[in-house]
């Protein structure tokens, strides 16, 4: 119909305009679009067709959206107008992303290698590994491996990367890593590296729902030395935690007993000593019980003293803050008299 109907159409724009739109409402696009820039040929101020094919008037000129943005320094990449300083970006993002892919399937490689015939090559593989975007795999390595010496492997390498996303890879397992000796070597790397950050990162940590974190943070704080994180040890002194308990195994199920299990802290060899609850939520015929229980943190309080230079005010935390408060003042008045 159109090509039939097409040659017969006058060439002027109020017939042009007339055939553009009955090809819109056909959907023949592109003969649409033909017709309408044909009229603006004919007429180029004709403000149903600029309108039509997206234009707008800026300063006395007819622009399209694509040109206006053009000239305000965009580029289109990947389906969106951009900066080109966000498609460098993105392009940088993607080449790490790449990179750091690479490197967690030879990684893994490496480590299938460790445990063959071919052992003492992957460990010197992997102690010679100097490229930052290896620091990813790595840190999965190191919190997900069982073996202690693949696990002290990792943590030389990280060491020698030295990037802050290592030394927060060696935070990260110098907390939750369930072997201390491993824990021990995390924290000796990160003193032997001086990253800056790390000081914040512990002290993070003593807001943790695990108590074991918050006692791991303050040991790495008490011998960081940095008095920066006194007020957080002492509102960390002592500190609330909810655990799940449950019934011994030889109770029925619609048995309510007040001997419980915590599984979080079974069997734990220096489990700091529990003050009462503040609060119980009892489930009754499922053997088991929530309760919340305020724990004072003696890792916590071993830092403070060290940060204090010896006053030992144990757990109250008031004393701990007035004399927070009387240093202060002390430095304010030395201050202004020098």
């Amino acid at each position: 119909a159109y090509e039939q109907l097409a040659p017969r159409v006058a060439d002027n724009v109020q017939q042009q305009w007339k055939l553009a739109q009955w090809c819109r409402e056909r959907h023949l696009s592109d003969q649409r679009q033909a017709h309408l820039e044909r009229i603006l040929e004919l007429d180029p101020n004709h403000l149903p067709t600029r309108r039509a094919l997206g234009y707008s008037q800026v300063s006395g000129e007819w622009l399209t959206q694509d040109q206006w943005r053009r000239r305000q320094g965009f580029v289109y990449h990947d389906g969106r107008w951009r900066l080109p300083q966000e498609v460098e970006l993105r392009a940088q993002l993607q080449g790490k992303r790449l990179a750091e892919k690479r490197w967690e399937a030879r990684l893994l490689d490496l480590r299938e290698m460790l445990a063959s015939d071919d052992a003492v090559k992957a460990r010197d593989a992997l102690l010679a590994i100097d490229d930052p975007h290896a620091v990813p795999a790595l840190g999965e390595l190191l919190r997900g491996d069982r073996l202690r010496p693949a696990k002290m492997i990792y943590i030389t390498t990280l060491t020698k990367i030295a990037t802050q996303p290592a030394a927060q890879a060696l935070v990260v397992s110098s907390l939750a890593d369930p072997d201390e000796e491993v824990r021990v070597a995390c924290l000796d790397a990160i003193e032997q590296l001086d990253s800056p950050g790390v000081v914040g990162f512990y002290i993070k940590a003593l807001a943790s729902e695990n108590n074991y974190h918050v006692n791991r943070a303050a040991y790495a704080l008490g011998r960081f030395e940095d008095e920066a994180a006194i007020g957080p040890l002492i509102n960390a002194l002592v500190t609330t935690h909810t655990f799940t308990l449950k019934s011994r195994p030889s109770a029925s199920p619609d048995t309510i007993t007040t001997s419980f299990v915590n599984d979080s802290r079974a069997q734990a060899a220096n489990a700091p000593p529990l003050l009462p609850s503040t609060g119980t939520n009892f489930a009754m015929g499922d053997g088991k019980k929530t309760i919340t229980r305020r724990i004072p943190n003696e890792e916590v309080l071993t830092a403070l003293v060290r940060l204090s230079g010896g006053p030992n005010y144990g757990y109250n935390q008031q004393a701990w803050r007035a004399w927070q408060e009387s240093q202060l003042q002390a430095a304010t008045v030395n201050g202004r008299g020098q």
